[in-house]
């Protein structure tokens, strides 16, 4: 069995998972990443010792982070302000001290894209995914192998120029909501202002075309780039289902020839919240095979 964390900005998901992928234990606990990188994993080695008496035997821990992870050493090169002093952080080090555990963390999204990769109903070794929520942010799996790039950065789409701006500045729900209220809609997250755009609200509408505009020159910008066999899109966009994968499908054809429209899979992701858990259990598998 495996203990699984996914570190976000507001909550730390964690959960047991056994040889079967199973979960015999999923929970969640506030981030309060105000008070800082060792704070947080300080939760974690305490979480850890906790279920490592409830559940034995624990074999390791496997941890999803945000920010740019050096996933050899664990290692925090770069982040947000969201988590103060995070980066420089030996998650590794410190949670292997603490437990006397295997630990192995990899990035969020790299987690995500490794659970939609394997373990979707139709698994593939060609994907990219996208998660779309406050920001952008991107993985690549190439032959069934995730891509992390030189500086172990690869697939940071929201920092990509779309006329002239990071693309997570115009197509993020961030970007929208704050398009939104530029326009006088009083809403305060996605869901109230796509239940405007539904009925038939006509800034609403200009609004969320505008996002859908922006959103698919960059996810068209990809599909001539990787050409990727399937992208999934997560986030919080997502909890707009197939109506979103359907808006997106057919904005997108107004900036795709066929021929690249009809070879790729557009699709949600199939695990959610348990995505990073699960990619972080995956990529702890394969690292303990590797060694």
């Amino acid at each position: 069995m495996i203990l699984s964390f996914d570190i976000g900005g507001t909550f730390i998901k964690y959960g047991v998972i056994d040889d079967h992928m199973s979960f015999l234990k999923k929970s969640m606990i506030e981030t309060q990443a105000h008070l800082g990188g060792h704070h947080i994993i300080s939760q974690i080695i305490r979480l850890s010792n906790q279920l490592k008496q409830a559940y034995p035997p624990i074999d390791g821990i496997a941890i999803s982070s945000a920010g740019v992870i050096e996933p050899f050493q664990g290692i925090v090169l770069s982040a947000t302000d969201a988590i103060p002093d995070y980066i420089g952080i030996n998650i590794k080090q410190m949670v292997e001290q603490g437990t006397q555990l295997m630990t192995t963390v990899e990035n969020d999204v790299n987690c995500a894209a490794l659970a939609e990769s394997r373990l979707a109903d139709c698994p593939t070794d060609e994907l990219i995914a996208l998660t779309v929520g406050t920001g952008i942010g991107g993985a690549i799996i190439h032959s069934g192998h995730l891509v992390r790039g030189h500086a172990f950065s690869a697939g940071e789409w929201g920092k990509m120029y779309i006329t002239g701006k990071h693309f997570e500045k115009l197509a993020s729900i961030n970007a929208l909501i704050q398009d939104a209220k530029d326009h006088d809609l009083m809403v305060s997250d996605g869901e109230s202002l796509f239940k405007m755009y539904d009925q038939g609200n006509i800034i609403a509408h200009a609004v969320v075309h505008r996002f859908y505009h922006f959103l698919s020159l960059g996810i068209a910008n990809l599909i001539f780039t990787l050409n990727p066999k399937v992208i999934v899109i997560g986030g919080g966009i997502s909890n707009r289902k197939e109506k979103f994968i359907e808006e997106i499908t057919q904005t997108l054809r107004l900036h795709l020839p066929s021929y690249y429209i009809d070879h790729v899979e557009i699709r949600l992701p199939k695990y959610f919240n348990d995505a990073g858990m699960l990619g972080a259990y995956l990529h702890h598998k394969d690292t303990k095979k590797s060694t």
